[in-house]
C-alpha cells in the first residue's frame, strides 16, 4: 500500500511535484521500496538524471543516482508527469525517521525539481 507524505520543494525548475508516496510504508530494512513522485512539467523532457538521498540522525544511509528515463517515459511533452523510483534499503538501516531528498536534473544538468520528505 503506497502512503502519501508530506513534502517541501528545495528548488525551482519547470516540474511541480503535487504528490509524493512511498510503498510499502513502513520502509522495511533490506527490502525493496517504490517511491512514486507526481506533477506537472511546463517543459518537454528528454532524459537526464535522477537521485534519492535518504539520512537518518544526520547520518546518510543512502545515495542513489540513475538514468531518468528509466524512472519516467522519455522523451515526455509538457505536461502531467509521474516518477518512479525504486531503490532498497540497507538491511543495517536502523529503525526511525528518515530525511529524503529527490531530485532530478535534465540532460544539460538543470534542476527539473528537488523534493525533501
Amino acid at each position: 500500500l503506497a502512503t502519501a507524505f508530506a513534502f517541501t520543494s528545495c528548488g525551482k525548475g519547470p516540474v511541480t511535484i503535487s504528490s509524493v508516496s512511498f510503498s510499502p510504508n513502513p520502509l522495511v530494512a533490506g527490502k525493496g521500496v517504490v517511491v512514486t513522485a507526481k506533477g506537472t512539467s511546463t517543459a518537454a523532457i528528454s532524459g537526464g538524471t535522477t537521485t534519492i538521498k535518504a539520512s537518518i540522525f544526520g547520518i546518510n544511509v543512502m545515495n542513489k543516482s540513475g538514468d531518468l528515463c528509466d524512472d519516467i517515459s522519455c522523451p515526455t511533452a509538457a505536461g502531467a508527469i509521474s516518477a518512479k523510483l525504486d531503490f532498497v534499503v540497507e538491511s543495517a538501516a536502523p529503525a526511525g525517521t528518515y530525511d529524503v531528498t529527490m531530485q532530478a536534473t535534465d540532460s544539460s544538468g538543470a534542476l527539473l525539481f528537488c523534493v525533501e520528505i
